[in-house]
């Protein structure tokens, strides 16, 4: 069912496989249909927003605001479809669990891709959607330290993305600081 990458992820954060599956089977064949496709839509629309917003610059790529706009719209909707669907009862994780799963960590993962584009963006986007930040709160705290660990990487990107110096600035060759950061870290 899962990965070998998926599998050590989960060991290493330590989630064992009882969080995975879900004691209800009813709950679990309801999570297995929905979550690639929740999961998919959400890494599908960040990216598509952050890709056609602050990384397009600094990929040498036009702006695209009506990708980035559309890209919103269906963020929003499955947000709301995780906060009025996924995130009822009475624990702190999805389908009211009380530990998370491989699948909560996946999906606050996606999510995870907005702090690129600042507070003022990101609080935009998910302002709205107050049980969506508890859950992305709740499953960091619940997986770290090696969830900030992992998130590093993202972090720097991100501070190097505020930095307006270094947004424009180009070495000898032409190419952005900020482009080659990237690029070595992907």
């Amino acid at each position: 069912m899962f990965t070998r990458e998926v599998r050590y992820t989960r060991c290493w954060i330590g989630i064992t496989p009882t969080y995975v599956v879900d004691q209800d089977n009813v709950c679990f064949v309801s999570y297995d249909m929905f979550f690639p496709f929740v999961d998919q839509s959400l890494m599908l629309y960040a990216s598509t927003i952050v890709r056609n917003t602050v990384l397009a610059p600094v990929l040498g790529r036009p702006l695209n605001p009506e990708a980035a706009a559309e890209g919103e719209k269906f963020l929003s909707a499955s947000l709301s479809k995780i906060e009025s669907v996924w995130l009822k009862g009475n624990g702190r994780f999805l389908l009211g669990g009380n530990q998370p799963s491989i699948a909560d960590l996946s999906l606050v993962c996606d999510i995870m891709q907005l702090e690129l584009l600042g507070e003022t963006e990101r609080n935009r986007l998910l302002g709205p959607y107050k049980e969506v930040q508890q859950w992305i709160e709740n499953t960091r705290n619940a997986t770290n330290p090696r969830f900030d660990e992992v998130h590093k990487i993202l972090m720097k990107a991100k501070e190097k993305l505020q930095n307006p110096r270094l947004k424009g600035a180009n070495n000898e060759g032409g190419e952005s600081d900020m482009k080659r950061t990237l690029h070595s870290r992907i």
